[in-house]
């Protein structure tokens, strides 16, 4: 069987279509993969080091956009449904999931086109602006998190948990002593994150009673951010590991004691998986300000704590990382809350759905 997976833009659409489909691969060696993407998209990078084949649409934005800029996008749409509909009759696809970004779009309508079989994943807990219109077009949309937005049809929607990458496991044994407090943005890094840890590690070390044996900090600053923010450890009084990127997180993870990162839906299916307490500072500028809202989900259920960045304050935020460090059971307690969102067969329900759909369709 073939199947294409459509979207991208973002880390978090990607790595859910990767999980997707290593799944449908797994079941069978004769399976084929197809991912197409933004030509723009981080997908460029990260679809072919994991292995699988990508075909590229010119296509760009329309949400918050110039006049020019959505003329053009106007103008490369029909351009870009032409092109997906010549790669789904040569690749002859039995089904296509949407993921998410805008190059979603045309590929969703043109299996529709084709009376291939079609769904989308819904990541956040608000629907996408791309998924509000592919979902008219698809059987199926699968919700990560156990609420059903307002616009959709009940009868389309089921719950199966966002798809990660199957090589995350949960890690029981957390340190404590040094309490190590993991910060993260994403892969790309989050200015406001950075600016705002490196003012609570000042506010930290104007607390002369904390040995640097105590608590230390590993921080994932992006490429961007690297140097000013090394350069603003220089000097600190605690130990602190200063990363453009880490590819090896299930060993941060299990170094973790806490974790400050933004609240995608992926960061949380991972922290779910790794079994890792949070906070969340969600990113303000996001579609629908959606990453509020899956933080509110998970702080809701006792998995995470949430601090909006625009009412942050260094002292602020460090009074919350030694209240945590100093009440380790509240940690616990995060800890198992945040797993009621992990969903293992997230990857493996969608890929057995999407077969249903693809040998009726025979």
């Amino acid at each position: 069987m073939r199947l294409v997976i459509a979207g991208g833009g973002t880390g978090g659409h990607i790595f859910a279509g990767v999980a997707i489909a290593q799944e449908f691969k797994s079941q069978s060696l004769a399976n084929e993969v197809l991912f197409v993407g933004s030509e723009y998209g981080l997908e460029v990078k990260l679809v072919p080091k994991s292995g699988f084949p990508l075909v590229t649409l010119k296509l760009g934005k329309l949400v918050k956009q110039s006049i020019f800029r959505k003329c053009l996008t106007l103008f490369q749409i029909p351009i870009a449904l032409l092109k997906c509909i010549q790669v789904l009759r040569s690749f002859k696809a039995n089904m296509v999931v949407g993921v998410g970004g805008y190059a979603a779009g045309p590929c969703i309508i043109a299996a529709w086109i084709l009376k291939i079989p079609t769904a989308v994943l819904e990541q956040n807990a608000v629907l996408g602006f791309t998924n509000k219109i592919t979902s008219i077009f698809s059987t199926h949309v699968f919700l990560t998190f156990n609420n059903i937005p307002p616009s959709l049809p009940a009868r389309k929607c089921i719950l199966t948990g966002n798809p990660i990458r199957n090589e995350l496991k949960p890690s029981f044994v957390k340190p404590l002593r040094p309490f190590v407090v993991f910060v993260f943005g994403g892969s790309q890094g989050a200015t406001g994150i950075n600016q705002l840890v490196v003012k609570t590690l000042q506010e930290i070390q104007k607390l002369k009673d904390i040995p640097k044996e105590i608590i230390s900090f590993v921080h994932q600053t992006g490429e961007k951010n690297y140097e000013w923010v090394k350069k603003e450890y220089e000097n600190s009084l605690l130990p602190v590991e200063v990363h453009r990127f880490i590819d090896d997180m299930q060993s941060m993870y299990n170094r973790a004691s806490l974790v400050i990162c933004r609240a995608g839906s992926s960061t949380i299916a991972e922290l779910a998986a790794t079994r890792n307490a949070a906070i969340f500072i969600p990113f303000p500028f996001a579609a629908g300000n959606h990453q509020e809202y899956n933080a509110r989900l998970v702080e809701k259920a006792g998995g995470a704590k949430v601090l909006i960045e625009s009412q942050a304050s260094g002292e602020h935020l460090a009074k919350m990382i030694l209240f945590f460090m100093e009440n380790p059971k509240e940690l616990e307690k995060m800890r198992e809350n945040i797993t009621g969102f992990y969903r293992p067969d997230a990857a493996k329900k969608i890929v057995e759905i999407m077969k249903i759909q693809a040998y009726k369709n025979v």
